[in-house]
């Protein structure tokens, strides 16, 4: 990033440059000769793969397609980051199984995410996969470890992500957002019914209270509820992809 600087292009000036890489690479060397490598290490590393090609991804001095491919690699890298940090933690303090996996999916969609906001060719795509990582990460998780905690991490976050996509306005993070708030809500919707007694009159009442009250905001707002599901439609299309 230095090397456009005349007083740093001269001999001295790049023995200068070339001695700022020569304490990590003493340290990485150390660790790798004395040391076994541990999750630490594989962190570590993969931390600083990951924030070495960020940077060269945002020097605009090298070309589109150099750019673009140390774009990927930095996802690799983030990738890596993920499960280095995943192991790492669960191996100083055991976690629930749930944990685990949102941990990892967390981190993951979150690096992404970053990568997103400095992206070449704008951040779409990155955003794209951050969604599909999260929504279809946290279904996963509910299918494996049914539990209202997870049920309730997966309804939150999909309105996380649905609150995201409307202010960055793309219909594929919509829908992913939207499917990790229906799975949370269908999972709570179902266990409710699972310990609702249909037999008594206090449960058939309440249904009944909540039919009359749902056909009264439908019969006299119906035509303006119809009307602004059509106009948000048509905006919807009208969002990136």
């Amino acid at each position: 990033m230095l090397r456009h600087d005349l007083s740093l292009r001269t001999l001295e000036g790049r023995f200068a440059r070339y001695m700022c890489f020569l304490p990590v690479g003493i340290i990485l060397g150390r660790a790798t000769y004395l040391y076994a490598a541990d999750a630490v290490m594989f962190t570590v590393i993969a931390g600083l793969f990951c924030v070495v090609f960020r940077q060269l991804a945002v020097e605009r001095a090298f070309s589109l397609k150099f750019r673009l491919f140390m774009e990927y690699l930095g996802g690799l890298a983030a990738g890596c980051v993920a499960i280095g940090l995943t192991v790492l933690v669960d191996s100083y303090q055991s976690m629930p199984d749930e944990i685990f996996i949102f941990l990892f999916i967390f981190c993951l969609a979150g690096l992404l995410l970053e990568i997103s906001f400095r992206a070449c060719k704008g951040g779409a795509g990155y955003r794209r996969a951050a969604a599909m990582i999260l929504s279809m990460g946290m279904f996963a998780n509910m299918l494996l470890f049914s539990s209202v905690i997870t049920a309730s991490i997966s309804l939150f976050m999909g309105m996380v992500i649905l609150i995201y996509a409307y202010s960055v306005q793309q219909q594929v993070v919509f829908t992913f957002g939207l499917f990790a708030t229906l799975a949370g809500l269908g999972y709570h919707i179902h266990y409710v019914m699972e310990v609702f007694n249909l037999g008594s009159w206090v449960s058939l009442s309440f249904l009944g209270i909540t039919a009359i009250f749902v056909a009264s905001i439908l019969e006299r707002y119906g035509q303006v509820i119809h009307s602004q599901l059509l106009n948000w439609q048509q905006r919807f299309k009208a969002w990136e992809y």
